[in-house]
């Protein structure tokens, strides 16, 4: 029989037990204003970042190390928030705005394609992106799922909690086809089939804070909180509970690291955690220099595993890079776990 992916990403980490993370920071030439960026993504060998307060989107070829500045927006905050390539379009998912932003970097252009609503204020966090170019965001001060359509430049409305404002803070796609999106108050935790768009709330109501989860090699959710401990969804049971909860985390980002192990983006803190899911240990492993409000917000990871932190009001990027320079995480392992969409 087959071994699942999730036996086999489960292997892959389990090889690269060893590696050791290696800490440094990229100076970026142009800081915006505000709370620049929050989330990136890899493609073709570039970082992007998505343009949350900032006025131009931020671009780094990984490569010739080399930065890119483009277009000019509004300086309001909290445009964009989250984001994904597909079919080599980068789609920045709206969190104030009232537009999904698109950016083809082949012609350095934007398109803003329109939801037909008119939100005040911010209205959806983050979100993600199926492999048949379905994105789902979570309500912020809304009642309602967005669920877009990118081929047909379509949105609708999905409404849940009988109606009532809510506010969501973080979304994943897990490999056994359902999306879970986290509660930032205290509410239930929300699983979407993605086959049925069936909707269930699953675990008791918790004030969940994670704005980036990750799938861990044992199959279950992990993400740190903005708060103190860490999220964890077990998937086989349906349970969410909250590990580490003496310990303050204030994370904005979650990232898996390809020695299995996963590392916080530090947000309004200096300090770096790396967790353990096997043991579900926690230990602190690095401490910035500089104080910052908030330093970075999601980021994105290459295909030999190095991950790349986008800077809110930090003058860098974070990279965390591992020692193995031959790495390549296989495709489809790569595209479940170490791809997200924040």
């Amino acid at each position: 029989m087959p071994k699942n992916i999730i036996e086999r990403y489960h292997e892959f980490v389990l090889q690269n037990r060893h590696l050791s993370p290696v800490f440094s920071q990229i100076a970026i030439p142009e800081k915006q204003n505000s709370f620049q960026y929050v989330g990136g993504q890899i493609f073709n060998g570039t970082l992007y970042s998505v343009i949350n307060s900032a006025q131009k989107m931020m671009s780094y070829r990984l490569k010739d190390q080399s930065f890119h500045f483009s277009s000019s927006f509004s300086d309001e905050d909290f445009k964009w928030t989250g984001g994904y390539f597909y079919s080599g379009i980068f789609y920045m998912f709206p969190r104030r705005s009232c537009d999904l932003l698109a950016y083809d970097p082949a012609n350095d252009r934007f398109e803003t394609i329109s939801c037909k609503r008119d939100y005040s204020g911010e209205h959806h966090y983050g979100g993600v992106c199926t492999r048949n170019g379905m994105i789902y965001q979570p309500p912020r001060n809304t009642n309602h799922i967005l669920k877009w359509d990118i081929s047909r430049k379509h949105c609708e409305a999905i409404t849940i909690n009988n109606g009532n404002n809510c506010r969501y803070c973080g979304s994943v796609i897990h490999p056994n086809g359902s999306i879970y999106m986290i509660p930032e108050k205290d509410a239930p935790v929300i699983k979407i089939d993605l086959e049925t768009e069936q909707i269930c709330e699953i675990g008791e109501a918790v004030c969940g804070m994670a704005f980036n989860p990750v799938i861990a090699a044992n199959g279950n959710i992990y993400g740190f909180r903005a708060k103190n401990g860490i999220l964890k969804i077990d998937t086989e049971n349906d349970s969410v509970s909250i590990l580490h909860s003496d310990i303050s985390i204030r994370a904005y980002g979650s990232k898996c690291g390809i020695n299995g192990n996963i590392y916080s983006l530090p947000g309004y803190t200096k300090d770096i955690w790396e967790f353990d899911p096997f043991d579900e240990s926690l230990r602190r492993c690095y401490e910035l220099s500089e104080e910052r409000s908030v330093h970075y917000a999601g980021g994105a990871t290459d295909r030999t595993g190095d991950i790349y932190g986008i800077p809110v009001h930090a003058d860098s990027i974070l990279k965390i890079s591992f020692t193995d320079l031959d790495m390549q995480i296989p495709e489809d392992i790569f595209a479940s776990f170490f791809t997200d969409c924040y």
